[in-house]
């Protein structure tokens, strides 16, 4: 509650100064403490969010490069993805264009029995089944329903490559009894002993298992599965749509630049730290951490970029193209990096990735700093909380100022009421030997 306005003519006195004087004096110690903490955070702040904004690009590049994916020089098109997807998953012996025609695709064979009563129980019994040749036989008892007959099935049938469902409609419940992977080589064979022998000569065939149909450049071709691996080397074909009139045009082709791209891309990214991490560039507090920071950062990346690792002639990133300039920057060499790539590829992606790559350990490097749980993102996290905790205590602060402000405007407005108080006394002192003296004056 604020105390009532002053009446500063009683004493004299400029009472609003001395009490905006008296509430700074008491605050200014803490104000001064927490303004140096905010400005503090704040640099150290501004240096490390630049920082990181280097820093996360130039992680993300090495993660990315240390995978053999982004090595792929190879790549896979097709005209109608719908009908035929076309991927490398190896190494292709050459490229080339290829015509395809789907005649069938392959299907897994499914066998179907019912409907049943929701309240059915088969009784004693045992079926036998088999698939692809191999065979499992399952015990049935007389309380069994169909989805404990269904479960009791499925804990053998997954080794043998099939499975039990069981389907529910307004008719009641059918067992639907399946190969889990298409091809006529997965055919199935249901045998029951007991009471089972009902139930193994109540499933019907729903659908045979077959094998896809394809031919390749008009050769016909055959496979147990929709997905076609090394029918073409280092190729996978996926079929998806059976089309016998239809021609699917695919085409295989060595493709350089994506990764030109990446490794360039990661270039830039490692100069933009190299700049970061001159010191004559930065005249404030926040450059200069900066710069410190981006400095010991860049000594840990140059160390693990000077590792060799021997595959063949390749050896280190100096055998790719990329090299150190006089000023620290690195620059890319493209035709190196492409002879090196057309002539021993599987060297190139041994020596930047896997366990022991250039580019894994560099990767590793950067996410220490720029990763997740990295030096930069848990210091930034911190700073950020420490600001937060600044600008609770500053209102914290302000309520205090409030109090103390209060407080001693109530003690001055006290002390001029006591002044007013004294000299309205005074006056009347004087007032009463005024008419004294006039009195003795008249009797004179």
């Amino acid at each position: 509650m604020n105390a009532p306005p002053l009446n500063i003519n009683s004493s004299g006195l400029d009472v609003h100064a001395m009490v905006k004087a008296i509430t700074q004096a008491e605050v200014a110690p803490k104000q001064a403490q927490i303004e140096r903490r905010e400005k503090a955070a704040e640099v150290e702040l501004t240096g490390l969010g630049k920082l990181l904004s280097i820093a996360t690009p130039l992680q993300q590049r090495a993660a990315l490069l240390s995978s053999g994916q982004a090595w792929q020089t190879w790549q896979g098109e097709s005209v109608d993805n719908s009908r035929v997807k076309v991927s490398v998953t190896g190494k292709p012996q050459t490229g080339g264009a290829h015509e395809i025609v789907v005649h069938e695709l392959a299907a897994r064979e499914k066998h179907l029995a019912g409907p049943f009563s929701p309240v059915f129980r088969l009784g004693e019994g045992a079926l036998e089944i088999s698939v692809a040749g191999g065979t499992f036989k399952v015990d049935i008892k007389a309380d069994m329903s169909l989805q404990a007959i269904a479960a009791a099935i499925n804990t053998v049938a997954r080794q043998y490559g099939a499975r039990m469902d069981v389907l529910k409609d307004v008719n009641g419940e059918q067992l639907l009894l399946s190969a889990e992977a298409p091809g006529a080589d997965k055919a199935i064979k249901v045998a029951g002993q007991g009471r089972g022998t009902a139930l193994a000569e109540a499933f019907h065939v729903v659908e045979l298992g077959r094998d896809a149909r394809f031919s390749l450049d008009g050769v016909e071709l055959v496979s147990h599965d929709n997905r076609v691996e090394d029918v073409i080397p280092g190729i996978t074909l996926d079929l998806q749509r059976s089309d016998p009139g239809q021609t699917v045009r695919v085409s295989v082709t060595s493709d350089y630049q994506p990764v030109i791209e990446q490794v360039s891309y990661f270039v830039e990214a490692s100069n933009a730290l190299v700049e970061a991490a001159r010191p004559g560039l930065h005249d404030d507090r926040a450059g200069r951490m900066e710069a410190r920071m981006a400095s010991d950062l860049l000594n840990q990346m140059r160390t693990v970029l000077r590792q060799t690792v021997p595959h063949g002639d390749v050896r280190s990133l100096v055998d790719l193209g990329i090299e150190t300039q006089r000023d620290g920057t690195l620059v890319l060499d493209e035709s190196t990096l492409v002879s090196a790539l057309a002539q021993q590829g599987d060297d190139v992606k041994a020596v930047v990735t896997g366990p022991d790559g250039i580019m894994s350990a560099v990767s590793r490097v950067m996410a220490q700093w720029a990763g997740p749980s990295g030096v930069l993102g848990t210091r930034v996290n911190t700073l950020s909380r420490s600001l937060d905790q600044v600008a609770m205590e500053r209102e914290q602060l302000s309520l205090y100022e409030q109090v103390i402000q209060d407080r001693t405007q109530r003690q001055f407005f006290e002390m001029d009421r006591q002044v007013a108080r004294f000299k309205a006394v005074g006056e009347r002192l004087d007032l009463l030997t005024s008419q004294l003296l006039n009195v003795q004056k008249g009797k004179r």
